[in-house]
């Protein structure tokens, strides 16, 4: 018996240990930022043809494609999936740029803070943040520029669709709509269901509760899911 106790109380002291480790260290098991300097990127890009975007700081906080020629008519900020980072997201460009008919697209690539150049650290305040911020200094530029302002529309792949769904529940009239690649609904639902040994409901602290959020968006919204993904 004396040895079942101990063997038990072991056990407990094993598994509150996790539990304390998976609290300490959850934003480095949850993100996976890539890591670049800011020339190297600048060299890419101006290889791309993207143009820098930097915020009223001067920091630069991702990447722009204006339309040609005539002007656009609409807006999209992209706000990426987690291990990628802005630059590698040029594919929505050459997308919504190449469409014949419906709106022409100036395309923002969204950089969050702690991925590529951009200082900072990754978390879910910091990236929506970082997304509501860049909804109003474009909507800022516009009033500058005395021109009319363009209709703004969301795109966000996995966690970038758990960002653009808490940002557009903050600036509801700014969000026309938004496009959803790949989202899941919450990530406490989420965390419990790959770990069901841990209580991550009570241990997690960012929660990206966008099926709670989107009660209160009433914008139209595109879902495109991956049946068969099994990253995340």
């Amino acid at each position: 018996m004396k040895t079942i106790l101990i063997s038990l109380a072991v056990l407990a002291l094993i598994y509150v240990g996790l539990i304390v480790l998976v609290y300490l260290f959850q934003r480095q098991m949850i993100y996976f930022p890539s890591r670049f300097a800011e020339s190297e990127l600048l060299k890419d890009a101006a290889e791309s043809g993207l143009q820098p975007w930097r915020n009223n700081k001067g920091e630069l906080i991702g990447w722009v494609a204006r339309y040609p020629k005539p002007l656009a008519q609409a807006r999209l900020i992209v706000l990426h999936g987690n291990a990628n980072h802005a630059h590698w997201c040029d594919y929505y460009i050459k997308a919504f740029q190449s469409f014949k008919h419906g709106h022409r697209w100036d395309v923002c690539l969204l950089e969050y803070p702690g991925y590529a150049s951009r200082p900072g650290a990754p978390s879910e305040e910091s990236l929506v943040n970082a997304a509501v911020e860049a909804i109003d200094e474009l909507k800022a530029q516009d009033h500058l520029k005395s021109v009319r302002p363009l209709k703004t529309f969301l795109l966000g792949e996995s966690i970038g669709a758990a960002v653009a769904a808490q940002a557009a529940v903050r600036r509801p009239d700014d969000v026309a709509g938004m496009i959803f690649i790949a989202p899941f609904n919450n990530l406490a639902d989420l965390g419990a269901s790959l770990m069901p040994i841990m209580p991550v409901r009570l241990l997690l602290k960012d929660r990206y509760a966008s099926d709670e959020a989107l009660q209160n968006y009433h914008g139209p919204i595109a879902f495109l899911n991956a049946g068969r993904d099994e990253v995340i």
